[in-house]
């Protein structure tokens, strides 16, 4: 039963990514249900909590998705860019911030940033998939940035409350990887910290304790 379960590992990570895949582009109208679902209605929370760490009022989002962050950023003044693979979720984002005239939209590549050198104050990044670990991103980030720029990233949520609910959710983001494996602080600094440090970031990390949830916060400082 063991070797039937571990074979079958790879096929349910290969269909997770599929599954992503298209939530993140032809299903992007349902991505805001699901991830509701998933969350307990605490994605929006976990998103917000990067708010306190930016800093600048140039900030550049990196996998802006149906454009949370971008409305946060608006109601507070901030003037920002939202960049994304997905061309679905920039037509979903445009529809939320059509009233707000400091936010635009651009379609693209985190490892490949259209903009000039030095261009953003603060770069941030919330629950981002694998490009987040690519070394063209690091570079691409660093110079992008302005000196002593940050590069703010959310690359976990946990679930801890113990009602049934709770404790379903966070079986489900165990089982899609969105929460934390166990060794998850030395996962963040072996595979994003320290390649983070190699592209000339200083990096801290934070952890911070909800009422029902914790989420992992790197704020990487450019030198």
């Amino acid at each position: 039963m063991d070797e039937k379960l571990a074979n079958s590992q790879p096929y349910s990570r290969s269909f997770l990514k599929y599954f992503f895949r298209l939530l993140y582009h032809q299903l992007a109208w349902s991505y805001d249900l699901v991830a509701a679902i998933v969350s307990v209605g605490m994605w929006y929370e976990w998103v917000s909590t990067t708010l306190p760490y930016i800093k600048g009022h140039n900030v550049l989002e990196i996998g802006h998705g149906t454009g949370h962050l971008q409305q946060m950023l608006a109601q507070r003044g901030d003037s920002s860019v939202g960049l994304d693979a997905s061309l679905q979720m920039g037509k979903i984002a445009s529809q939320r911030l059509n009233k707000f005239k400091f936010s635009r939209l651009i379609n693209g590549y985190a490892q490949q940033l259209p903009f000039p050198d030095h261009t953003f104050s603060d770069i941030v990044s919330t629950f981002p998939s694998e490009y987040i670990f690519d070394p063209k991103t690091h570079k691409e980030v660093f110079r992008v940035l302005s000196q002593e720029g940050r590069f703010i990233i959310v690359p976990f949520a946990q679930i801890i409350g113990g009602s049934y609910l709770q404790r379903l959710a966070a079986w489900l983001f165990r089982l899609t990887g969105q929460a934390p494996p166990p060794d998850h602080d030395s996962i963040l600094i072996k595979h994003l910290g320290f390649p983070l440090e190699s592209a000339g970031f200083k990096v801290d990390y934070k952890f911070i304790e909800l009422q029902h949830s914790s989420v992992s916060i790197l704020i990487c400082l450019k030198k």
